[in-house]
């Protein structure tokens, strides 16, 4: 291979990842949209609907995004493996898109749970293929680097729709989010098959770097949705409990909760998940495998 011949690998991968990358900061946007939104919703004078939500409709436009995303997950699981990584991707970015067209029309509660299920449905094929893929199309000296900034993307939506929306109209909230899925589309037109794709083709069935190394090749796509389905269930459960609970026993008591689940997690993952850095796929299978 000549330098200019690496060189333009070099680049293609790069411009993948890129591509590919943009889904996570919509992810991120799409999770917390409902943070600043629901306050629109719920006011008389800028509710797009034909008459404001009340909290327990609120509740349910939170959590029932997870229901989409665990249908997702696993609808991905089974298309990325039938027709290909790219076209799930592509799917699931269509759908993403659709769901925020439905958002931006709506005029009822009806259609923004509609709207927040095709949301969900779309996060999840994104979610997961999108770390299945970096997972097989990258070098593993930058494989976990890159699947860990996933997290930071995802985070940047957060970031995105905190610092925008409460201070733009609904219909602003909803543009800013539709031109970004609008450009993850385009760009996913572009990206190359996962090689990984092409070796198991007709061979069956097949939040984070883990997901991405962790599973061989022929279970990669369905272990990665099962891993991320547990985490909606929880999303689903919190979310949907979330504002009775805070009622019942306050903040303090609840948030509390969250920080001892959290340092439990460090402590498991110190004591249980083993490093990866620098491994290929084969040897983290090899090693798992003992």
């Amino acid at each position: 291979m000549t330098i200019a011949q690496s060189l333009d690998n070099e680049c293609t991968v790069q411009l993948t990842k890129c591509q590919i990358n943009i889904g996570h900061v919509v992810i991120g946007y799409t999770v917390c949209w409902t943070a600043p939104v629901i306050q629109k919703l719920q006011s008389p004078d800028l509710t797009p609907l034909d008459k404001p939500i009340t909290d327990e409709n609120a509740s349910w436009i939170a959590a029932i995004l997870n229901v989409g995303v665990i249908i997702g997950s696993q609808t991905g699981a089974y298309l990325s493996n039938v027709i290909g990584r790219k076209p799930t991707l592509l799917l699931a970015a269509l759908l993403l898109f659709t769901s925020n067209v439905i958002l931006l029309l709506s005029k009822n509660f009806t259609s923004l749970v509609v709207g927040r299920v095709v949301s969900g449905l779309g996060v999840g094929g994104t979610a997961c293929g999108n770390l299945v893929y970096i997972g097989e199309i990258a070098s593993p000296e930058v494989r976990g680097i890159i699947l860990t900034c996933t997290g930071l993307l995802h985070t940047l939506g957060n970031l995105l729709v905190f610092s925008v929306g409460p201070f733009v109209s609904y219909s602003v909230v909803e543009y800013i989010v539709i031109v970004m899925t609008a450009t993850h589309v385009l760009g996913l037109l572009s990206i190359p098959e996962s090689p990984v794709y092409h070796v198991i083709k007709g061979l069956g069935i097949i939040p984070n770097v883990l997901v991405g190394e962790m599973f061989s090749p022929n279970v990669r796509s369905t272990g990665s949705s099962i891993a991320m389905c547990l985490g909606w269930v929880a999303g689903f459960t919190s979310g949907l409990s979330f504002g009775y609970i805070i009622i019942i026993i306050g903040s303090h008591a609840i948030f509390l909760s969250f920080a001892v689940i959290n340092i439990l997690g460090c402590l498991f993952t110190l004591k249980f998940v083993p490093e990866t850095k620098g491994k290929s796929l084969t040897e983290i299978e090899a090693m798992l495998a003992r």
